[in-house]
């Protein structure tokens, strides 16, 4: 094969076109010349961090708003106030010292009324769970519904209090009688 003239002086003179450098300027000039192309590189790194800042933020909002959501479980009216658990202990204080005195007087307790009061029971139950399911704004009712059972349950008590201590007094006054006969 033939080799070109050209060819021939290049590879002859190799080392000196190796060795020389071109001028900056013919470099900067030829570098204007050049067509630009303007693109955005947008860094998968700086892409990631805002989409995990992002998800941060909407978790950070997804737990403070559920643990604001989340009713606090109300076990008695003092979870919701000193003065309404003072109440309420009034109350629990005065129906079992009259459930108390009941029992000393009357050995043998009337069902009915064991059955009236197992039912209160209930309800004061079933207004305690509401209590904490209903929203703040109607707590208001739901704390009036449990103090009027309490009272409730206490009128009952001194009603058949009432009655049975006066059934005391003519008891003994015929047992009396009966002995002395």
């Amino acid at each position: 094969m033939k080799k070109d003239k050209l060819e021939q002086f290049i590879t002859n003179n190799r080392k000196s076109f190796d060795q020389s450098m071109p001028d900056p300027a013919i470099w900067a000039k030829i570098d204007q010349q050049l067509p630009r192309q303007e693109t955005k590189v947008f860094p998968i790194r700086r892409f990631l961090s805002i989409a995990a800042s992002v998800c941060l933020l909407i978790g950070m909002g997804i737990a403070i708003g559920l643990h604001m959501a989340t009713p606090k479980p109300v076990n008695s009216l003092a979870d919701i106030s000193q003065e309404y658990g003072q109440i309420e202990t009034f109350y629990a204080n005065r129906v079992n010292y009259k459930v108390t005195q009941l029992a000393k007087l009357n050995k043998h307790t009337n069902p009915l009324l064991q059955k009236d009061l197992e039912e209160l029971d209930q309800w004061l139950k079933r207004l305690h769970t509401e209590l904490a399911e209903v929203p703040k704004s109607n707590r208001e009712k739901v704390i009036n519904a449990i103090i009027k059972n309490y009272k409730t349950k206490l009128e009952v008590l001194e009603t058949v209090l009432d009655a049975a201590q006066e059934e005391a007094p003519e008891t003994e006054a015929s047992s009396q009688k009966s002995l002395t006969i």
